[in-house]
C-alpha cells in the first residue's frame, strides 16, 4: 500500500495535508498534540505558581488557581495519550478526545479568566478546524467544526456574562494573543496555499468568518468610541448646566445684596444720621430711628448671615454699628470704603478674615447728600459660611457624587460642599511671598501657611484649567479627597459680579462601570452575532438586512414628503431601536411642522395687512430691476427703448410711457419708443417737441429736472396732444449722463394725481439706467464701425500686398504628383474662382471629386489648396476631411504671411543698408561736385539704371534781376546744375 501511494501523483507530499490514511492522520495527531501538550505545560505551570505564591494570604483567587493549573494538567497527560497508540489505537477517537480535553480547559479558561474570552473562543475555533481536517476524514471534520463554532460561541459568552469570580492575569493577556496572532497566520498559510485539504464548507466558512468578525470587531469598538463621546458629552453638558444653576445662586447673592446695599444707603435716615452734628448723633430719638429702620431692613431681607449694619462717615470713622464692639474702630484704608467714597458706585469686597478668623464678605454702597455729594459709606457685612449653606442644596444635583466648589480670584475655596475641611485653602500651593500678602491683608486664615498635601491635598489639573483660555471648559483629575484617588470630571463657571469660579465636579467611577458595561454589552451582542453568522449566514443577513432595507424604504418615503410613514419595529435588538428612534424622530418632525405652519399661518395673517401695502413698491423694484437686466443684455437701442416702455406701461398699468431723444443739433426732442397706440401712430409721423419750448418734455429737455403736470388737459402750456385724450397726469424725467442731457422719458396716466415724489425718486433711478445704457449702446456701435473700417483697411492691405506678391512672382502654383511637388502653371476653375472670390470652400462629387479650401489671412482669401482624386472615383468629402485641410490651410495662411513679412524685412533692411553705405560714400569728401557725382554713380549701380541725374535747384531771383520777364533763366544765362 505504501508503494502505490508513493508513486501515486496525486498523493499529497506534506504528511500535515489532509492524509486520508491512518499513518498520515496519525502523524498530523501526533504533531498537533505535542504542541498542544506544550503550550499547555506553560499555562499549567503558570496556574500551579501563582498558587503557591498565594499560599497562607487567604486570598480566593488561590483555588482558581489550583483548579486551573489542575485541568491544564490533565490536558497535558491527554495530550500524552492522544500523541501514541498505546492506550487508544483508533486515530478518530485520540482527536476527539483531544478537542473534548482542550473545549473543556477553555471553557474553564474562560470562567475563571476575565477579558480572555474572545481570543481564547477564536483559538478554539481555529484549533477544532484544524485538527477536524488534518485528523478526521471529511464528513467527521464537518462535525468537528460544528463543535468548534458551538464551544467558541459558548466561551465567549461566559467570559462575558462572567457567572463565577474571575481573576485578571496580566501576563496572559499578552501570551493569550500573541498564540492567537501566530495561530491565525499558520492557517491563513495554511489555506493559502492549499496544504490543507479542507471541505469547501471549512473554507466558506473560514472565509465569512474572516470577513465577518473584522468588521463586527470594528463595529462594536467604534460603537463603544461612540457611545462613550456620547455619555461623555451628555455627562459634560449636565455638568454645565449644573455648574450655572449653582453659579446663579451666588451671583443672585451677591447682585442682591449689592443692590439692596445701595437701596438701604440711600434711605433719608441714613443720610440725615450722617449729616447730623457727632452730639445729634447721640441723641435717642435720632438713632432709635436708625436703629428701627436697619432692623427692619434685617428683617425684611431674611437674610440669616447678615452679622453687621456699619455706617462710615467721609473720614471712615465708624460712626454706627449694629455690632457694639467696632463701632469706635477707624475704617477709612479698607477698600469697601475708599472705592466707594471715590467711584461713587456700589462695592463687593473680597472674604475677609478677623482676628478670630471667622470669614466675612463686605457689601458697601456710598451715601449721597441732596447735592449728590459723597458724605458717607453703608457697610454691611456677612458671614461667608452663606457660600457653603447656599451651595449644599446643590449637592447631587447631576448624580449623588456631584457637588459643586467655589473659588476666589487666588484658587482658594471659598466653598466646598463635598470636603467641608478644605474650605479656605487653595487648590494649587501659594508661594510664601504672596501668602504673606494675603496674610497682611486678611484674605486668609493664619493656619492656611501650610504646605502639606495631606492637610491641603491640591488639583494642579483644575488650576490649569481655570488659568488657561482654551474655549474647552471640561477637565479630569484624580480627586485627591477620595480613597484611590478615583477619576473625577469638573467644569467651571466664571462669575460676572466677581472673579470667583464656580466648578462643578462628579466622580467618574459610576460612569466607568457604565462604559464597561456598554462595552460589556456591544461585545456580548458582537458574539452572537459572529456565533449566529457562522452558523446560518444567509439566514442571519436576510434577517439582519430586512428591517434596514424597510427603514431605508420609509426613509425614502419621507423624505418623498409623506410624513405619516412610519417604520416598523420587527425586533428589541439595535435595528429595533434604530426603527423605534426613527418614528419617535418622524413623530417629532411632524409635531415641529405642524406647529411651524400654525406659526407661518398666524404671521402670515398678521403680515398680510403689512404686505399690501408693500406690493406696489415691490413690484416698481421689480420692474427696475427687469429693465436693469435688460439694459446689461440688450445691444440693440431700439429693441432696449421698446422693452422699457411695455415693462413700465405693463407693470405699473400707465395709459402711456414715451422715450425721447435730443437729435445731433439739440434742438429737438425726437420721440423714439412708444407702447400706447396714440403713440405708434406719434412714431409714425416722426413726433418731435422743441426743447426747452413745447410741453413739460420740452421742459425737461431743456432743464434737465423731472416735472409732474395734473389734469393734463386743462393745461395748455405743458401739453395737448390729440393722439392721447385720455391723459390726466405726466410725468417727464430727464435722461442724463453726467451733466449732458441725452433725451427724456414721458409716462402718462389716466387718473389724475397719479405720480408722487417717491415715483420722481424711483424713475430718476430707472431714467439713469436707460441713459447709461443709451450712451453704452451708441459706444458699442461706434466702436463697432470703428473695428469694421480696421478690419476692411486691414484686408485691403492684405489683397494689396498679396496682388502685388503675386504679380512679383513667376511661380505661384505649385502642384503634388507621383513625382513629387513641381511648379504648374495657374488654371481657375470654378470652384478656385469661387472659393478665392467668396472665401468659402468648395466641395464638389458630381463629375470629378474635388475639395477646395481657400487659405484665407484674417478673412482676405490669399490662395487655395485644391485637392482632387487621381482616380475618376467620386470620394465623398467627409466633415474631418475637410476640418483636416482647413487646419493645413489656416497654419500655411499664416507661414506665408510670416514669410512674407520677413522677406518684406530683409528688402527693407538691404535698401537700408545701401542707403547707409551711399550715405557713408557721400560724407567721405566735402567738395559738393564730388558728392553729386558719387550719389549719381551709386544709385546708377544700385538701381541699375541707364541714366542718373542730381539737379539741383537754382536760387530765387528778384524782378530786378530778371530783365527778360522773369522766364526762369538768370541774367548771364546760367543753369541750374546737374550731373548725367
Amino acid at each position: 500500500m505504501m508503494t502505490a501511494q508513493a508513486n501515486n501523483p496525486d498523493q499529497p507530499k506534506n504528511p500535515m495535508v489532509g492524509l486520508q490514511n491512518a499513518a498520515g492522520r496519525a502523524l498530523n495527531l501526533m504533531t498537533i498534540s505535542v504542541v498542544i501538550g506544550l503550550i499547555y505545560l506553560a499555562g499549567a505551570a503558570l496556574f500551579l505558581s501563582r498558587a503557591f505564591q498565594l499560599t497562607g494570604t487567604n486570598s480566593v483567587e488561590q483555588p482558581i488557581y489550583y483548579a486551573l493549573g489542575f485541568v491544564f494538567s490533565i490536558v497535558v497527560i491527554i495530550c500524552g495519550v492522544a500523541a501514541t497508540n498505546f492506550f487508544i489505537r483508533s486515530v478518530t477517537r485520540r482527536a476527539m478526545l483531544l478537542a473534548v480535553a482542550v473545549q473543556l480547559s477553555l471553557v474553564m479558561f474562560s470562567i475563571r479568566v476575565a477579558d480572555l474570552g474572545v481570543p481564547i473562543a477564536i483559538i478554539a475555533l481555529i484549533f477544532t478546524t484544524v485538527l477536524g481536517f488534518a485528523t478526521l476524514r471529511r464528513e467527521q471534520s464537518d462535525l468537528m467544526t460544528n463543535l468548534g463554532i458551538f464551544s467558541a460561541v459558548l466561551m465567549a459568552l461566559i467570559n462575558i456574562l462572567a457567572p463565577l469570580n474571575q481573576v485578571e492575569i496580566r501576563e496572559l493577556k499578552v501570551f493569550v494573543p500573541t498564540i492567537l496572532g501566530i495561530q491565525v497566520m499558520i492557517y491563513i498559510v495554511l489555506m493559502a496555499m492549499e496544504l490543507v485539504s479542507a471541505t469547501l464548507r471549512i473554507k466558506t466558512t473560514s472565509a465569512f468568518l474572516a470577513i465577518t468578525l473584522v468588521p463586527v470587531a470594528l463595529l462594536a469598538v467604534i460603537q463603544s468610541n461612540f457611545t462613550q463621546r456620547a455619555l461623555r458629552t451628555q455627562n459634560n453638558e449636565g455638568l454645565v448646566l449644573a455648574a450655572v444653576q449653582a453659579s446663579n445662586v451666588i451671583e443672585e447673592f451677591i447682585k442682591t445684596n449689592r443692590y439692596n446695599t445701595s437701596l438701604d444707603a440711600s434711605l433719608p435716615i441714613v443720610t440725615e444720621f450722617v449729616e447730623a452734628d457727632p452730639y445729634e448723633r447721640q441723641e435717642a430719638e435720632l438713632q432709635q430711628e436708625l436703629e428701627y429702620a436697619l432692623s427692619i431692613l434685617t428683617r425684611s431681607r431674611q437674610q440669616n448671615y447678615l452679622n453687621s449694619y456699619a455706617i462710615l462717615d467721609k473720614n471712615g470713622r465708624n460712626i454706627y454699628d449694629t455690632n457694639k464692639f467696632q463701632q469706635v474702630q477707624n475704617e477709612s484704608s479698607q477698600e469697601f470704603f475708599v472705592s466707594p467714597l471715590i467711584s461713587g458706585r456700589p462695592y463687593v469686597s473680597p472674604i475677609f478674615f478677623d482676628d478670630d478668623d471667622n470669614p466675612y464678605i463686605v457689601f458697601s454702597a456710598p451715601i449721597f447728600n441732596r447735592d449728590r455729594e459723597v458724605i458717607g459709606v453703608l457697610r454691611v457685612r456677612y458671614m461667608a459660611i452663606a457660600f457653603q449653606r447656599s451651595l449644599e442644596n446643590y449637592k447631587g444635583l447631576f448624580g449623588r457624587r456631584s457637588y459643586p466648589i467655589l473659588l476666589d480670584e487666588n484658587f482658594v475655596r471659598v466653598a466646598d460642599v463635598s470636603n467641608p475641611g478644605l474650605i479656605y485653602r487653595p487648590i494649587e500651593p501659594i508661594s510664601a511671598a504672596n501668602m504673606l500678602i494675603l496674610q497682611s491683608t486678611r484674605r486668609t486664615p493664619a493656619n492656611a501657611l501650610s504646605d502639606d498635601e495631606t492637610v491641603t491635598p491640591y488639583i494642579p489639573e483644575m488650576a490649569k484649567a481655570l488659568r488657561s483660555s482654551a474655549p474647552n471648559p471640561y477637565f479630569t483629575f484624580s480627586d485627591p479627597g477620595t480613597t484611590g484617588q478615583i477619576l473625577t470630571a469638573g467644569t467651571a463657571v466664571r462669575l460676572s459680579s466677581t472673579k470667583w469660579y464656580l466648578v462643578y465636579i462628579q466622580r467618574l467611577d459610576l460612569l466607568a462601570q457604565l462604559f464597561e458595561e456598554q462595552n460589556r454589552v456591544s461585545l456580548l451582542v458582537a458574539t452572537l452575532i459572529a456565533g449566529m453568522v457562522s452558523i446560518v449566514a444567509s439566514q442571519i443577513s436576510r434577517i439582519l438586512s430586512s428591517p434596514i432595507i424597510n427603514l431605508t424604504a420609509t426613509a425614502e418615503r419621507i423624505a418623498g414628503g409623506d410624513l405619516e410613514a412610519e417604520a416598523a419595529v420587527e425586533s428589541g435588538d439595535e435595528t429595533g431601536a434604530l426603527a423605534l428612534a426613527f418614528n419617535q424622530m418622524t413623530a417629532q418632525v411632524r409635531t415641529l411642522i405642524n406647529e411651524l405652519e400654525d406659526r407661518v399661518k398666524a404671521r402670515t395673517q398678521e403680515l398680510a395687512a403689512q404686505n399690501e401695502t408693500l406690493v406696489l413698491r415691490s413690484q416698481q423694484l421689480q420692474t427696475v430691476s427687469e429693465v436693469a437686466r435688460g439694459i446689461t443684455s440688450t445691444r440693440e437701442l431700439e429693441r432696449l427703448l421698446t422693452q422699457v416702455t411695455e415693462l413700465i406701461s405693463e407693470r405699473f398699468n400707465f395709459y402711456h410711457v414715451g422715450v425721447f431723444l435730443i437729435d445731433e443739433q439739440g434742438e429737438f426732442a425726437v420721440l423714439r419708443a412708444a407702447n400706447s397706440e396714440g403713440g405708434q401712430r406719434m412714431l409714425a409721423r416722426q413726433h418731435k417737441l422743441r426743447v426747452g419750448a413745447v410741453g413739460i418734455v420740452g421742459y425737461t429737455t431743456g432743464y434737465g429736472v423731472p416735472r409732474i403736470a395734473t389734469d393734463v388737459g386743462q393745461d395748455a402750456v405743458f401739453f395737448n396732444n390729440p393722439d392721447l385724450p385720455l391723459t390726466r397726469s405726466e410725468m417727464a424725467l430727464p435722461l442724463k449722463v453726467g451733466d449732458q442731457i441725452i433725451g427724456a422719458m414721458d409716462v402718462q396716466s389716466t387718473e389724475a394725481n397719479a405720480f408722487t415724489a417717491e415715483d420722481i425718486e424711483l424713475f430718476s433711478v430707472l431714467a439713469d439706467q436707460v441713459a447709461i445704457a443709451i450712451l453704452n449702446n451708441q459706444l458699442y456701435e461706434e466702436t463697432n464701425r470703428a473695428l469694421e473700417e480696421s478690419q476692411a483697411l486691414h484686408r485691403n492691405y492684405l489683397r494689396m500686398e498679396w496682388t502685388r506678391e503675386g504679380m512679383q512672382r513667376r511661380i505661384n502654383s505649385y502642384a503634388y504628383t507621383q513625382k513629387g511637388v513641381e511648379p504648374r502653371p495657374v488654371v481657375l476653375t470654378p470652384s478656385i474662382e469661387k472659393a478665392l472670390t467668396t472665401g468659402e470652400t468648395q466641395v464638389q462629387t458630381q463629375e470629378e471629386s474635388t475639395l477646395t479650401i481657400p487659405i484665407s489671412l484674417r478673412g482676405e482669401p490669399i490662395g487655395v489648396i485644391h485637392l482632387q482624386e487621381q482616380s475618376n472615383a467620386q470620394r465623398d468629402w467627409t466633415e474631418e476631411d475637410i476640418t483636416t485641410v482647413q487646419s493645413v490651410a489656416d497654419q500655411i495662411a499664416q507661414t506665408l504671411e510670416n514669410a512674407r513679412l520677413f522677406e518684406q524685412t530683409m528688402r527693407r533692411a538691404e535698401r537700408e543698408r545701401k542707403v547707409l553705405e551711399i550715405t557713408s560714400k557721400i560724407r567721405s569728401t566735402n567738395d559738393i561736385q564730388t558728392m553729386i557725382q558719387i550719389a549719381a554713380h551709386e544709385l546708377q549701380q544700385t538701381l541699375n539704371a541707364s541714366q542718373t541725374q542730381v539737379i539741383l535747384q537754382a536760387a530765387p531771383s528778384t524782378p530786378a534781376q530778371e530783365p527778360n520777364g522773369g522766364n526762369g533763366r538768370s541774367g548771364n544765362g546760367h543753369q541750374p546744375d546737374g550731373v548725367d
